[in-house]
């Protein structure tokens, strides 16, 4: 069916990709921003939920600008962001695929102990399959509890799941104030953030840094898995091979990424526009930016698709105006499509088997009895938390 109204639609909703947008900050302050409402579900109008990237809502001089995890409505004159999301907006938690997902079990920070808490969330998490509940809005500030410095530093280790981009953590207003804490269940390893404890002690004090603890399922790894260097070829063949995927990184908008990769590498696998081939106020444009910041405010972009090989570039004419300023190494952030990726915050799924006792058994094609060209990655040692690895005979899920 198509509505042709006599007049222009007064109300526009628009995906705004651009890399200086600011995902994940609450809605910054500016003229003719309405204050969030309540909003009784089964209002008549227009209501709008985010997921990923960022979505605009406007009408005539009034607009909503929306992160990840909020909502908004439009209707009878009004327009305004949602405090609290009505149940009917969490259609994709209530769709059939969500309901019949295995999803790992729940507690609150209620139930945890005084001390050793972190100890305590990763021998839930590693032993017992459970996940601190519900999912919380983290890049909106929000944090799971406060920590003393000292347990964090404890956690400190040379591994790590991706590279911060500069040396002041918080030189960017988009970085949430809180610490992570990354439980990756493949290797049974528990990971944190070297670089901001400092800055957030200046801030909290010692005794209360707020911690947002991520879990991880068990098909991603850090970036410490691979020894070496970890190039885009050895993504391939590791995530074809034994379905390894890098874990994400937190925030990329504000420079973090993964690895770098030279120009002539990027070619090899994507079309890279020679000079001549871009529109000249675009090149200008994408040259001054580079000039100004550099990739501080966002790395290029690889993403995999589901077929397990192919790849996609954003922005590849920016790779070309890097390397016409003489910009030898660029930063790559990479990230995985899933077709249940809009899951991911109706809860963790369940663990099923160790990657690392998968990999210790023959690798994807052990039990076909088909061998494999890709070397398997060698794990790094464990941080020790008294918690043995799954063998694989024993599923995690108990089943």
């Amino acid at each position: 069916m198509r509505l042709c109204p006599k007049k222009p639609l007064p109300l526009l909703v628009a995906l705004a990709l651009s890399p200086a947008t600011a995902i994940g900050q609450a809605p910054e302050s500016g003229a003719g921003e309405p204050e969030c409402a309540d909003v009784e579900s089964g209002m008549p109008g227009l209501y709008v939920t985010v997921d990923q990237s960022q979505v605009y809502l406007i009408q005539d001089e009034k607009y909503v600008e929306l992160k990840p995890g909020e909502a908004a409505y439009a209707g009878d004159g009004t327009l305004s962001c949602i405090k609290s999301r009505p149940q009917t907006l969490d259609w994709p938690c209530g769709t059939a695929t969500a309901q019949g997902r295995e999803k790992a079990g729940i507690y609150g920070t209620n139930e945890l102990p005084s001390s050793g808490i972190a100890q305590e969330v990763a021998r839930r998490y590693f032993e017992e399959n459970r996940v601190i509940g519900p999912p919380i809005e983290w890049l909106n500030g929000e944090y799971h509890l406060t920590l003393s410095a000292s347990e964090i530093r404890a956690l400190v280790s040379d591994a790590q799941w991706y590279r911060p981009i500069g040396t002041d953590p918080f030189a960017s207003p988009k970085r949430p104030h809180s610490q992570l804490i990354s439980l990756f269940w493949s290797t049974q390893q528990v990971l944190t953030e070297a670089h901001t404890i400092d800055a957030l002690v200046a801030m909290h004090g010692e005794d209360a840094i707020p911690v947002v603890f991520v879990f991880h399922p068990d098909h991603e790894v850090p970036l410490s898995y691979f020894e070496g260097e970890v190039d885009l070829q050895k993504l391939i063949e590791v995530r074809r091979e034994f379905g390894i995927e890098l874990a994400p990184v937190p925030i990329w908008y504000v420079g973090d990424h993964h690895l770098t990769a030279t120009v002539p590498e990027l070619e090899r696998f994507f079309e890279i526009p020679a000079p001549q081939d871009i529109d000249p106020e675009t090149l200008r444009r994408l040259t001054e930016h580079l000039e100004a910041y550099g990739f501080q405010k966002k790395p290029i972009g690889v993403t995999f698709l589901a077929d397990g090989e192919s790849m996609i570039i954003d922005q590849p004419a920016r790779v070309r105006a890097a390397a016409a300023l003489g910009i030898t190494d660029i930063p790559i952030f990479v990230t995985y499509y899933q077709q249940d990726s809009i899951l991911n915050r109706c809860g963790a799924p369940m663990p099923q088997i160790s990657l690392a006792a998968r990999l210790a058994a023959g690798g994807a094609g052990a039990e076909s009895g088909e061998g494999s060209d890709a070397a398997a990655p060698t794990p790094p040692n464990v941080i020790e938390l008294g918690v043995p690895l799954p063998r694989p005979e024993d599923p995690a899920s108990g089943g």
